[in-house]
């Protein structure tokens, strides 16, 4: 992956990375979106389109297409907070070992703790697909984890700036390949669609993919608002975004103990690991992270 710093009278944006050649997926700038692409990735990373939020958990997922609530966003939505725990302490498995009901386990705690929860379809899903990447494309998610666990450590660590201990990495990885069988997305998609809560669950996102940028945000309180950016480029420009200020206070919300530092810490770092390990699989080479506050 290629670094680069960014700065200038404008706009700061603190970390610039391409995927590079370890990611395999579709999703990446295409040629009839490079005249524009540059002025929306700073535009983004300036934080222009970001808005406040009033919830703190994350309960939305990272997809750039519109058609969703303001949520506070992670790869999957809800469903990244059942990988967190199932990639460290476990506490919310099931008797049968299932992605569904530890999911289900998940919901329940966060509901009872008045925690919204949530994810997304989409409006041209069908049969086994759900229209959520994060969702259908777990299995291949984990495996790219433990296949590309160096690159996804490092770039972990440049982003945030510390260094990751090695027995929280090697723990997270070995969870990782050890997770043998996964239920059907559509299952997960289902456990979210039956949660009780004012607002609908699951929202249904419109089109086709056309990210052009992933947003690592740290700015607290706030989530990218996907038809603000659309409304001024259009629907040939979007952009993933992670609030990756709020994995601090959603892991503690799953926590066995809260005030654990270490155990705080290794969900953090699982969630990392999660949304980077879903930007591999879902996007090509070319596609930028950038990092702003």
């Amino acid at each position: 992956m290629r670094e680069q710093q960014f700065h200038n009278a404008e706009m700061t944006m603190n970390f610039v990375t391409s995927l590079g050649s370890a990611a395999n997926g579709s999703i990446e700038p295409k040629f009839k979106q490079h005249e524009k692409t540059p002025e929306v990735k700073e535009r983004v990373a300036n934080g222009e389109f970001l808005r406040k939020v009033d919830h703190q958990i994350i309960c939305g997922c990272i997809d750039g297409r519109c058609g969703g609530q303001l949520r506070v966003s992670s790869a999957g939505g809800t469903i990244s907070l059942m990988v967190m725990d199932d990639l460290t302490t476990k506490r919310f498995a099931g008797e049968d070992g299932s992605t569904r009901q530890a999911l289900g386990n998940v919901v329940g705690h966060l509901q009872s703790s008045g925690y919204e929860v949530g994810g997304h379809t989409d409006d041209h899903a069908a049969g086994e697909k759900t229209g959520c990447g994060a969702n259908d494309k777990l299995p291949t998610i984990y495996s790219m984890m433990v296949s590309q666990a160096a690159v996804i450590r490092q770039v972990a660590e440049k982003m945030s700036g510390k260094s990751i201990d090695d027995s929280v990495h090697n723990s997270i990885i070995r969870q990782a390949f050890a997770r043998g069988s996964f239920s059907p997305s559509t299952d997960l998609r289902d456990v979210l669609n039956q949660a009780d809560q004012k607002k609908p669950a699951l929202d249904e996102l419109r089109g086709k993919h056309n990210e052009v940028v992933i947003l690592v945000n740290t700015r607290y309180g706030t989530t990218l608002d996907h038809q603000a950016l659309e409304d001024e480029y259009g629907p040939d420009y979007e952009a993933f975004c992670v609030d990756a200020w709020a994995f601090d206070a959603s892991a503690c919300a799953l926590a066995e103990d809260p005030n654990d530092e270490l155990e705080i810490e290794e969900k953090i770092v699982a969630l990392t690991y999660y949304n980077l390990a879903t930007a591999l699989t879902l996007c090509g080479p070319k596609m930028e992270v950038v990092t702003s506050q």
